[in-house]
């Protein structure tokens, strides 16, 4: 008679948050005919079906593991089909079957047979045939972040994770020390001296990226779709913009964020909006002439992600040439070489 069941292995991995979870389909009862050809599979010993599992994935994770308990053999088949080796005529054992390797938090979720609600934590998913840690989140309605990660993970520190946004595994980068942490990165220019339409990061805020290239973020000239941010917003819960940039000829360095309902309806909405009292925080590395201003005639939208009108702005490639940070282009001095970095939360 043949039982199917199901066997879940998880592996601990001891000194890490990584969890890798196997999981496995059993077969009870099984005989296989026996050869004496030594060309066979041959046994090795095993005390238990772990023992012989362990075994034979350390051989290769998609092997079968077959154990005979009365007799603690354990082999390790390639198919169900190829002859074993054995001085029995036949022997009667169990079959432990990996099932197909997981590419979404969702098959965890519904392979967490004996837990209706599976864990938050680090998972190896498959990504592009390539075993990849994801973070899966199962506690913020599955819209993993990187401020929900911080809050899972207080320890862990700034670089590049795996979590599904779109429900696509997403590689990206989250900080995670500046202002409590969990910022994921969405742009990142390096803007040369007297910048043309020729330049990496003009091309790169010109043919801006997709959620998918967040990966390539530390690039240097790496700039987010404003179409791809909008799903950030409406469909991720994110509510905070972080701006921080340099320019070594005025050596003011702007670090702020954007927060608050008008924020939300602008990056959702696209309209422009004025006064930020309440939507705007200076965070405390800024130095900027900008956080000096009333917060009544500060702004954002248009071309600008913050200004002061006639005075100081933040402008991203406007017609290719326009590169603003706490500055304008009339200003006695001005350059356009500096760096920027822009992140949500």
């Amino acid at each position: 008679m043949m039982e199917l069941k199901f066997f879940t292995f998880l592996l601990l991995i001891p000194f890490s948050i990584s969890a890798q979870a196997q999981f496995y389909i059993t077969e009870e009862d099984i005989t296989f005919s026996t050869t004496s050809n030594e060309n066979g599979e041959a046994p090795s010993t095993a005390v238990s079906s772990t023992e012989c599992i362990l075994k034979c994935k350390t051989t290769d994770s998609s092997t079968t593991a077959y154990f005979v308990e009365e007799v603690s053999k354990c082999f390790c088949l390639v198919n169900e089909t190829q002859d074993i080796f054995s001085n029995d005529i036949t022997i009667n054992g169990t079959l432990y079957k990996p099932e197909p390797k997981m590419t979404s938090c969702g098959q965890v979720k519904d392979r967490s047979r004996f837990s209706t609600n599976p864990e938050t934590g680090f998972y190896t998913l498959d990504k592009d045939n390539v075993p990849t840690d994801v973070f899966c989140d199962f506690t913020n309605q599955g819209k993993p972040s990187c401020k929900h990660l911080k809050e899972f993970c207080p320890t862990c520190a700034s670089g590049f994770y795996t979590f599904e946004i779109e429900n696509e595994l997403n590689k990206v980068y989250c900080e995670m020390d500046v202002d409590g942490g969990g910022w994921l990165m969405f742009g990142n220019l390096e803007i040369i001296p007297d910048a043309t339409s020729l330049d990496s990061a003009n091309d790169a805020v010109q043919n801006p990226s997709s959620i998918s290239e967040l990966q390539n973020v530390q690039s240097g000239s790496f700039y987010l779709a404003p179409t791809e941010l909008q799903k950030l917003y409406k469909s991720s819960g994110y509510s905070e913009m972080r701006i921080m940039c340099y320019k070594k000829w005025h050596m003011r360095t702007l670090d702020v964020v954007l927060t608050g309902l008008k924020f939300v309806d602008w990056m959702v909405s696209g309209f422009k909006k004025t006064g930020l009292c309440g939507d705007v925080r200076f965070l405390p590395m800024d130095d900027s002439f900008t956080s000096v201003q009333a917060c009544s005639g500060l702004k954002f939208g248009g071309i600008h992600l913050i200004y002061e009108p006639n005075r100081y702005h933040v402008v991203l490639g406007y017609h290719g040439t326009k590169w603003s940070c706490d500055d304008s282009k009339g200003n006695a001095g001005y350059t356009t070489a500096g760096k920027w970095e822009l992140y949500v939360r």
